[in-house]
């Protein structure tokens, strides 16, 4: 049996390396998307996120990062 996958997109009408550094950056994605993160997004990043959600957590591990322009994580 195959594993599940999520997929998500959003149309963010911002430029890319805007955009991308609003992810990369902990203290920008606290703004909009996070309570918490343990660290900034890079190549082989292993970081635990704490979302809005009470006792919503989850570690991320990046799995490719191309900046400006994709970050892609599980």
């Amino acid at each position: 049996m195959a594993e599940p996958i999520a997929r998500a997109e959003m149309l963010i009408r911002r430029p890319a390396p805007e955009v991308f550094n609003a992810f990369v950056q902990p203290e920008l994605i606290k703004k909009f998307w996070l309570k918490d993160t343990t660290g900034p997004l890079g190549q082989g990043a292993r970081v635990e996120w704490e979302f809005m959600v009470p006792g919503a957590r989850e570690r991320v591990q990046i799995t490719a990062f191309d900046a400006p322009r994709r970050i892609a994580f599980t």
